[in-house]
């Protein structure tokens, strides 16, 4: 029986300022967070944290959260999500 999962992916937004919002992903979702270029910022539980090229964060993906580019050009970042 599997009790958890992991899943990794690369993520970009390509145009200075545009907004990515997701959906929420389940109560025991926890996604770990790398920006591998830009600046990112990270609006999720009325709270907001500016993510630049080297910084990461953990957060609980069970509401919905709206990441932004703050940069002049694009913005990537590698996810890592787990599920238990």
């Amino acid at each position: 029986e599997m009790t958890s999962s992991l899943v990794g992916s690369e993520m970009c937004i390509e145009t200075a300022g545009a907004q990515m919002q997701l959906p929420s992903h389940g109560a025991h979702t926890t996604e770990y967070v790398t920006v591998t270029q830009g600046t990112l910022i990270l609006r999720h539980e009325n709270k907001e944290l500016k993510l630049a090229c080297g910084d990461s964060a953990c957060l609980c993906a069970g509401g919905e959260y709206t990441w932004q580019n703050m940069g002049d050009g694009q913005a990537q970042m590698s996810v890592v999500m787990t599920v238990s």
